[in-house]
């Protein structure tokens, strides 16, 4: 077989004779050794090629290593915080004892809290 009859080869293999189908199979046995012969050549040279390729910058760990610091991550607490709190009643208690003890009335004191108030 020549040329385009592979095309029609597999009409043909029942007309073939016995030692046309031997030779055939050799043939092509060949043909696949030598495509798998490339493509290991080829997959070596890729090989060697990203042999000489420098990596840097690169992080190793552990399995240990990255298994904890996952397990801290998932762990962290995230904070939130308000801007104003609203002061308690012991807050308030402490307040208007400070300023009562700094000498103010309490009509001072209340005029100061409903002057916050508005």
């Amino acid at each position: 077989m020549q040329g385009n009859d592979w095309l029609f080869a597999a009409t043909l293999i029942p007309e073939m004779s016995d030692a046309e189908i031997d030779a055939t199979i050799e043939y092509h046995r060949n043909n696949v050794s030598l495509m798998l012969m490339e493509r290991e050549s080829r997959k070596l040279e890729r090989y060697h090629k990203l042999a000489g390729v420098k990596i840097t910058n690169t992080k190793h760990e552990s399995q240990e290593a990255r298994e904890k610091r996952e397990e801290k991550e998932a762990n962290k607490k995230t904070r939130t915080s308000t801007k104003e709190k609203a002061p308690t009643v012991d807050d308030m208690v402490a307040m208007i004892t400070k300023l009562a003890k700094a000498g103010l009335t309490q009509e001072q004191i209340t005029a100061m809290f409903a002057k916050g108030k508005k």
